[in-house]
């Protein structure tokens, strides 16, 4: 079911639908492509799936929550001109901000007003889809109506199908089969079990190192990995740690072994670095070649480039990071960490950033096409609004303003407005009405240059309507 295309998802209550959507909710919440997802489930006689991002809300909070997703990714989409997420993906254009959710909500008619409203929020292709059991009489969206024989149709398509579906038994010992797996292993001995989904066929994902969490308490101290050699891309790529220079095309070509952490086949790694070019497997020896004897060998003894003779496929010495590695390893930390540590680690991971990713006079397509480039966006976007946040409550607006500085220096325009509204709250912090105005007038020039059609979100203006007046009696008392 194609809930992006549908909007809104039209359940008859009955039996046979129930266990469908145990199936649906189940399958949302656990699958490893949906990390971004939010699924909030109204009905507190629907099983809530065990997933992190499933969770219980009532009504009212929940059609609030889609009509902000609803509202920004519309926004989103009319600074990059396409009428759907679906466009945008289709023109490989990034939605800064987009984080989909899916409302499951059941239709009575004490809370028919807020039914309406969630069907008129979750339309297609705006990031915020809904399923409704119980609709009486749908007007929008995808209607699944039971048949005989525990089929189902699904109009306005006209498919008469046997659904996989999830009895309310079957759907419970899911969940507790889901939450024995989420417990911590006891026995020392036991396996490690892998953290990441590993596709067979060619090419490898994209994976870059996640931080070891083992046996770290939220109270631990933040310990770095240690390296030999760093390949810096928050900003203008470049590599330290080596006493041999390497070529644009050299660094190029370890960049990607680094953020390959599974390391790729040489057909790969020329198909994506060198898609057009005759001469690749050429070119490709001789770099390998190059870059492997300017690498050396690590503080361990074992080169930094190892040979890929054994497994046939190339990658460097765990020794050879990334900023982004580090900056992602202080992320993950700060968001267990206590409040004045969280704050020290996100000011250190934003200081990594010293620029645009992947700045560079030419090459890198590989980032951009496999979306490296806009997910470090979002975590830069993410670390800075974090840090303001924390911030702000620790009444240090100073810090606040520099976080939101280094993400628009490293973002432009894609940070502006959600930064902005942080912005506008440190000034207001210091009483400072000026400089609050000045935030709003420079959110409406960028939104201005970069889609003329549009306009700010209401929160922002909102925002500021009422903190200019209230920093300007501060000021004045």
């Amino acid at each position: 079911l194609n809930l992006e295309a549908a909007g809104t998802l039209h359940l008859t209550d009955h039996p046979t639908t129930r266990a469908l959507l145990n199936a649906i909710t189940q399958e949302l919440a656990t699958n490893p492509f949906a990390d971004d997802l939010d699924l909030l489930t109204t009905d507190p006689d629907q099983p809530t799936p065990t997933s992190p991002w499933a969770r219980k809300a009532n009504l009212a909070d929940a059609v609030t929550w889609a009509q902000a997703r609803a509202n920004d990714t519309s926004d989103s989409l009319r600074r990059r001109h396409a009428a759907t997420t679906f466009d945008a993906r289709l023109s490989n254009t990034s939605l800064d901000g987009y984080q989909p959710v899916t409302i499951v909500a059941t239709d009575t008619a004490e809370h028919r007003h807020l039914i309406d409203q969630l069907a008129a929020t979750c339309v297609p292709g705006v990031g915020a889809t809904a399923i409704i059991i119980g609709a009486s009489a749908a007007e929008s969206g995808w209607q699944i109506t039971p048949g005989p024989d525990g089929h189902i149709h699904l109009a306005p398509l006209g498919l008469d199908v046997v659904p996989n579906a999830l009895t309310p038994a079957d759907a419970v010992a899911l969940n507790e089969l889901l939450d024995d797996a989420a417990e911590p292993a006891t026995d020392a001995h036991a396996p490690a079990v892998a953290d990441e989904l590993i596709v067979a066929d060619e090419p490898a994902p994209v994976v870059l190192a996640a931080p070891d969490t083992t046996n770290v308490s939220d109270d631990a101290a933040f310990v770095e990995a240690s390296f030999d050699v760093e390949v810096h891309v928050l900003g203008q790529v470049h590599v330290t740690g080596l006493d041999a220079h390497l070529t644009p095309g050299e660094t190029e070509l370890l960049a990607y072994l680094a953020l390959h952490r599974h390391g790729d086949t040489a057909d790969t790694i020329m198909t994506q670095l060198w898609p057009t070019q005759p001469s690749a497997p050429k070119t490709f020896r001789n770099r390998a070649s190059n870059l492997r004897t300017k690498l050396g060998t690590g503080t361990d003894g074992q080169l930094l480039f190892p040979e890929a003779r054994d497994t046939g496929r190339y990658q460097p010495s765990p020794l050879v990071t990334t900023d982004l590695e580090r900056f992602r390893a202080r992320l993950a930390h700060a968001d267990r960490a206590s409040s004045s540590d969280a704050i020290e680690l996100l000011k250190d991971a934003l200081a990594l950033v010293t620029g645009p990713p992947f700045r560079t006079a030419s090459g890198y397509d590989w980032a951009y096409a496999e979306q490296i480039e806009d997910t470090a966006n979002h975590d830069i976007q993410h670390a800075a609004c974090r840090l303001a946040e924390l911030a702000l409550e620790a009444e240090d607006p100073h810090t606040a303003l520099w976080a939101a500085a280094q993400a628009k220096h490293a973002l432009g325009v894609l940070a502006a407005e959600p930064l902005g509204r942080l912005e506008m709250l440190a000034h207001a912090h210091d009483g400072n009405t000026a400089a609050i105005s000045a935030v709003y007038r420079d959110l409406q020039a960028a939104l201005e240059h970069d889609d003329p059609a549009s306009e700010l979100a209401p929160e922002t203006t909102a925002l500021y309507r009422r903190l200019a007046p209230r920093a300007q009696r501060s000021r004045s008392g």
